[in-house]
């Protein structure tokens, strides 16, 4: 005979340890295709009403909508994206009432826990992954499909958030273009469910609660501490950093609920306005996971505890419960829509028309997803796919999604490598040191040091053209996002770009000992905005001075308001994307060049007035840029061959040096 605790749970969550149900009053509730059973709990045994928990589907809602709200435009819900810490607790807090329930009525099979959760969660998800590969097979350039297509192998086997921790920041300036981005959350949901069952069922009952209270003290001091780092930007996508928020769920599930209606309201009450004020208050640029993360998950967690299943509950109204129900779907099909539509307007700010177009799609294939795909295979009894036809359906998957390389290629003839890309990687110094960097005259009579960014590392065939001119060396060293140079802010720098940026300012500073003429280029749009890099470049050229050393800033070349090999694509694909010049550049050279006024050793070369800009982003027929900012193999000669006379004359006139200021100008950048 089963222990009275033990009865208790299998009569509350519709088990028994028996074959039959020990009450035969109680009717195990059928399941409706078109309509999922929602999280239940049973009354006692005196009663057959299931308890449907409405009001966890509304707060499903509530997360959701926050996450989607968030997602079109941050300004609109600044703490939106705590709405997949919302969505954690959910999880914790179901799966760990499952566990407990089932394997305390005997009922426990790891089999069919793994099995519920991949017709949970993978069916629908492949649809996904299959569905983008495909449309964004078609929409994509190459590069950009590459990158696409890696993510997308990481995404098959739930490692997304490891993938995206080591390439991309989660609020980074082109995560909006990365379409499969928020699988992340689905990777480390996926990865909890993995261990949870190991975890809590190794545990002793007694033991349960206060060793998952430990573990999430502990966790959340880890992920608080690794905040405080200098290099966290991965830390966002880390499963450590985030099962403490499973954890929270977890513990609701074991702390028996108030049954005063009292204290459920004021459960429910104070965990609203936790939650909201998290929505409203906390930003994206000063978050990360530990303790910040709190308040949202306590108050979800406050909300499931009060336990309130009225129709008072906002939480339960039936449009709340409806898209509560779609939540899944919501999620998984509103982000590449709002990132292909992006990638299509070249920006993160979408017109009104987009947004409602993205919302309209957003709804319908969601709709369509959940009616037909995750109703379907999750809760028609009699559709079981062998094993055999479910390996031919993730086989069919996978080869569809491998074949959408040539999907790719076959959509829009590629154009000549030398108009996509501004030099051949294996063959110049960006990144890291490859042969002796020297561009232009080998055998020159003097030597240049050419520095910066990706803006330098597009001067390599710049470099050919002057050199050859000049009869001179030009040593081109460059790091992509980077200024090499010390006390250059690498927060900036994309995680994965980093150690590379380190690499490169150790050689960059090993040259300039010995340098008499040194070239600083960089994308100033960026980098004039950064109080840390700013002073970086000032002690440069201070040090330049103590030095005598002759240094020239090159000024930023125009950009681009569009990607201009996106825009060949899409106008082939029969969208007219506009392109332009952008000024915003403008701005940043012009006060990059005044913080220079005070060193009589430092030139501007300011070459935005040739002729050959006039017509940008082409010169006559032929592209000049290989995206927004960057020029391509043409480009780069035709501007080389354009500047070099006039870089020949500033050189000239490096010997008469301009009247020293003593006080640095009023203008200069801090």
């Amino acid at each position: 005979m089963a222990r009275p605790a033990t009865r208790r749970a299998c009569i509350q969550s519709g088990l028994s340890h028996r074959a039959k149900p020990a009450n035969p009053r109680f009717v195990t509730p059928r399941i409706i295709a078109s309509r999922p059973p929602l999280a239940i709990e049973y009354r006692p045994m005196q009663t057959t009403v299931p308890v449907i928990r409405n009001d966890i589907q509304g707060l499903r809602a509530l997360a959701v909508l926050a996450v989607i709200l968030f997602h079109m435009n941050s300004s609109w819900l600044p703490g939106g994206f705590l709405g997949v810490d919302i969505f954690f607790v959910i999880s914790g807090f179901i799966i760990t009432r499952l566990l407990r329930d089932q394997h305390a009525c005997g009922r426990f099979s790891y089999r069919q826990f793994y099995l519920s959760r991949a017709r949970r969660i993978i069916p629908a998800y492949l649809a996904l992954i299959v569905i983008s590969s495909l449309g964004f097979a078609v929409l994509l350039t190459k590069g950009d499909f590459r990158a696409f297509f890696d993510s997308a192998k990481a995404a098959l086997v739930f490692n997304s958030n490891h993938y995206f921790a080591s390439y991309y920041d989660y609020f980074g300036p082109k995560a909006f273009e990365l379409p499969l981005l928020h699988t992340w959350s689905l990777a480390i949901e996926m990865q909890y469910y993995l261990l949870m069952p190991v975890l809590f069922l190794l545990l002793p009952d007694k033991w349960r609660r206060p060793v998952l209270v430990a573990l999430f003290v502990l966790l959340t001091a880890y992920a608080t501490f690794r905040g405080g780092q200098q290099d966290s930007t991965g830390l966002y996508y880390s499963l450590l950093a985030r099962v403490p928020e499973f954890l929270i769920g977890s513990v609701t599930a074991l702390i028996r609920p108030p049954t005063q209606a009292m204290w459920q309201r004021l459960a429910c009450a104070a965990g609203a306005v936790l939650m909201l004020a998290s929505l409203v208050l906390i930003q994206e640029d000063t978050f990360k996971p530990g303790l910040p993360m709190l308040p949202a998950c306590f108050g979800a967690a406050l909300v499931i505890w009060g336990a309130i299943n009225q129709r008072g509950n906002p939480l339960c109204h039936p449009l709340a419960v409806a898209v509560g129900n779609l939540s899944y779907s919501l999620y998984l099909w509103h982000w590449p829509i709002l990132a292909a539509l992006r990638y299509i307007h070249g920006s993160y700010e979408l017109p009104p028309t987009a947004l409602a177009s993205a919302a309209l799609l957003t709804l319908v294939t969601s709709w369509l997803s959940y009616r037909f795909i995750e109703n379907t295979i999750r809760f028609k009894r009699n559709l079981s796919p062998s094993l055999g036809l479910t390996a031919l359906i993730v086989i069919v998957a996978v080869a569809t999604i491998w074949s959408t390389r040539k999907v790719n290629k076959v959509v829009y003839p590629r154009p000549p490598v030398e108009v996509t890309r501004y030099a051949d990687p294996a063959l110049i110094c960006h990144g890291q040191v490859t042969g002796d960097c020297i561009r232009g005259a080998r055998d020159g009579n003097q030597e240049i040091l050419v520095i910066g960014d990706s803006h330098a590392a597009q001067l390599n065939l710049f470099a050919d053209v002057v050199g050859r001119h000049l009869n001179a060396r030009l040593k081109v060293i460059s790091a992509s996002s980077c200024l090499p140079i010390h006390g250059f802010n690498l927060q900036s720098v994309p995680e994965n770009a980093r150690a590379a940026c380190k690499a490169q300012t150790q050689q960059v500073e090993k040259e300039l000992a010995t340098a008499s003429t040194v070239m600083l280029a960089g994308r100033w749009d960026l980098h004039a905005n950064d109080p840390v890099s700013v002073d970086a470049i000032d002690k440069l050229l201070k040090d330049a001075s103590r030095r005598h050393q002759h240094v020239f800033v090159l000024m930023q070349i125009p950009n681009l308001t569009a990607d201009l090999q996106r825009a060949m694509r899409l106008k082939a694909l029969g969208l007219a994307p506009a392109v332009e010049v952008d000024d915003k550049w403008r701005l940043a050279n012009t006060r990059i060049s005044e913080m220079t006024r005070q060193y009589s050793n430092v030139g501007v070369l300011d070459f935005t007035d040739l002729e050959l800009w006039r017509d940008a982003p082409f010169h006559g027929a032929t592209p000049l840029y290989s995206d927004s900012d960057h020029l391509n193999e043409i480009g780069s000669r035709l501007y080389g061959e354009a500047a070099k006379e006039r870089i020949r004359e500033a050189l000239e006139r490096q010997a008469l040096p301009r009247p020293s200021t003593a006080t640095p100008s009023a203008n200069a950048l801090r």
